[in-house]
Order: C-alpha cells, then structure tokens, then sequence
C-alpha cells in the first residue's frame, strides 16, 4: 500500500522542523562559547555573552539594570554590545568601559533569587573603570582565566 500525500507531507514537516530546531542548537551553543583571535600587536582579544550592569558611580551607557549580549574584551578596555530584548540581529548601541581593577576575590555565583536577570551560576566579577565606577560582570562561561589575565594587562603601552 502507498502512503498518502499527507502522511508524506507531514513526515517532511516533523524532519524539517526538527532539522531546524538542530541547527538553532548547535548555532546558540557555537556563540555562547568564549572565542579568542588575535588583537593589537602581541595582544589577545576574548568574544563572549555575558552581562554588565553599575553597581555604583557612573558609566556612560549602563544603569543598575543587567544589559545582556555580547562582550569584547582587549588589553585595559571592555565592550557590551547589548540586544534588545536578547535577540542577536536587534543590537543596541555599544558601551565601552576602560577597566582599572579586577576584585576576582569579590566574585559571586548568581542564585535563584536572581533567576529573572542573570543565568543562575553565572559568575558575577566586580570591576573598576577608569571613570571610578563600580561595574559587575556575569559571565556563564567558565573558561575565563586567561580573559581576566587579557583584561587586567592594560591597554599596550606605545
């Protein structure tokens, strides 16, 4: 007995959607890992999601509400390029924080009680800024070591 143009028809929808939802996967997964290329002479830059919001003092761009998306780190210098409401193709403008200090001794796992802003067990890293301002950084990776290292060196020194 032959299959009807429906059964066929349906059987081709549920593996395209599934083919879909693969590909939708796998791309998330390839983005949310941190990714390093080269940067200015002898320098690494780190590309990764994450989130940044003030917890004291001023920064152009930021409030003390989380701004999610993606985060470019250089020698001395942060990059947020937020999304609007977390989706990739919709960015906002980019805010650019010059970082002072790193306090990896003040750092927190984020818990449940701030599932609504932050990815429970994100790692929450205080920052200083050149402008004097306090910032915190949520990350979910944990392969972050050697972004920190990048981070804390400065700006090259010409």
């Amino acid at each position: 007995m032959g299959e009807s143009p429906t059964a066929a028809l349906l059987l081709a929808l549920l593996v395209g959607i599934g083919a879909l939802y693969v590909a939708v996967w796998a791309f998330r997964r390839r983005m949310a890992q941190p990714s390093q290329r080269p940067g200015d002479v002898g320098s690494s830059r780190w590309s990764l999601d994450g989130g940044l919001r003030l917890v004291s003092g001023e920064q152009p761009g930021l409030t003390r509400r989380w701004r999610h998306g993606r985060v470019t780190v250089d020698p001395g210098l942060l990059t947020l390029r937020p999304y609007l409401f977390g989706l990739r193709f919709l960015p906002m403008r980019t805010v650019t924080a010059g970082v002072t200090g790193i306090d990896l001794a003040g750092e927190q796992r984020a818990g449940l009680a701030s599932l609504l802003t932050v990815r429970p067990g994100a790692r929450l890293v205080p920052l200083t800024t050149t402008t004097g301002a306090t910032l915190q950084l949520a990350l979910v990776t944990s392969q972050t070591t050697e972004l920190f290292t990048v981070l804390a060196a400065g700006p090259a020194r010409a």
